[in-house]
């Protein structure tokens, strides 16, 4: 899984109104921060058996959290921060990537509880790297008598899409050409939605292919949602779909998945459609039932939730 970091202001009652007031930060910037060095030290520093660099935040932001601290962004600091066009220095033999997995799965270990399944979902190539010991980790949450993950997203990012909030996620694939919906690795706003081979979760590409069905309707990928405006459902003009940051409040970006495995947009009430493989395109037309209007999602959680 590829982590998106969200500031949210007014998740907590004594912050204030003003602009200016700090920002309660879910996660923060792993090298940007300041820390009382006592209670850096109290808290448990870095975990030291993290490679180089990438995920450190990320640790130590569920760690401050759970275990009883705060994180805040102040919106009048500003840092300055140059980045290199490449690393000057090695990753110990392996690749930046599989060093940045090994970090994060190091921390999901230990920090994300049964939520851990949701990033190997996404980040499959993770299973197989050597996290190496993280029982001092262990016993460290356990010194501090820090919260449960589920504790975490219910204060901090009750909107995050966790399979508890999911009625399907995966690869969606329509089966009249075998092909899945894939954002191709596009994530800006407004970006064309495509589809493409099925990948094997191993294949690089393939987290463009996984997406999660929520239960106020949405079909996420990252931060961004599935998003259709129609003006006229009748007119012959193609109805495009796109990506669009997740907004929540249903409209364009709500679909229905029939019982009969299609589609639906909520708004305009036509069907999420597929052309032929060479033309790879993600469209909107009439509901016919048509094999290129049939799709299946690789996990369903909750048919029951499900609103036709």
């Amino acid at each position: 899984k590829q982590w998106y970091q969200r500031r949210v202001r007014g998740q907590l009652k004594d912050q204030g109104p003003n602009l200016t007031s700090p920002i309660v930060a879910p996660v923060m910037a792993g090298g940007l921060f300041a820390i009382d060095r006592a209670y850096f030290e109290e808290v448990g520093t870095y975990d030291t058996e993290m490679n180089i660099w990438g995920g450190e935040n990320m640790e130590m932001s569920f760690r401050i959290w759970m275990c009883g601290g705060r994180l805040l962004s102040l919106p009048c600091s500003r840092v300055g921060h140059i980045f290199r066009d490449s690393a000057p220095y090695s990753f110990g033999g392996e690749s930046q990537l599989m060093t940045l997995y090994r970090n994060y799965a190091r921390a999901v270990e230990v920090w994300l509880d049964r939520h851990k399944a949701l990033f190997y979902r996404f980040v499959p190539l993770a299973r197989d790297v050597n996290i190496g010991d993280i029982s001092s980790r262990v016993k460290l949450r356990e010194r501090l008598k820090c919260h449960s993950f589920d504790w975490y997203l219910e204060n901090l990012l009750p909107m995050l899409p966790t399979e508890a909030r999911l009625l399907a996620s995966g690869q969606i694939k329509n089966t009249k050409i075998n092909q899945c919906i894939d954002t191709l690795g596009r994530r800006k706003a407004n970006d064309t939605v495509s589809h493409y081979r099925c990948l094997p979760t191993r294949e690089q590409g393939y987290t463009s292919q996984v997406w999660m069905y929520s239960k106020k309707y949405e079909i996420i990928s990252l931060e961004n949602c599935l998003d259709a405006s129609v003006a006229d459902p009748d007119s012959k003009a193609l109805k495009r779909v796109a990506l669009y940051p997740c907004h929540g409040l249903g409209g364009n970006q709500k679909w229905y998945y029939t019982p009969t495995q299609q589609i639906v947009h909520a708004e305009s009430q036509l069907c999420l459609t597929v052309g032929e493989p060479g033309k790879s395109k993600l469209f909107l037309s009439k509901c016919d039932g048509s094999g290129h209007q049939i799709f299946t999602f690789t996990n369903i959680y909750d048919h029951d939730d499900f609103e036709i």
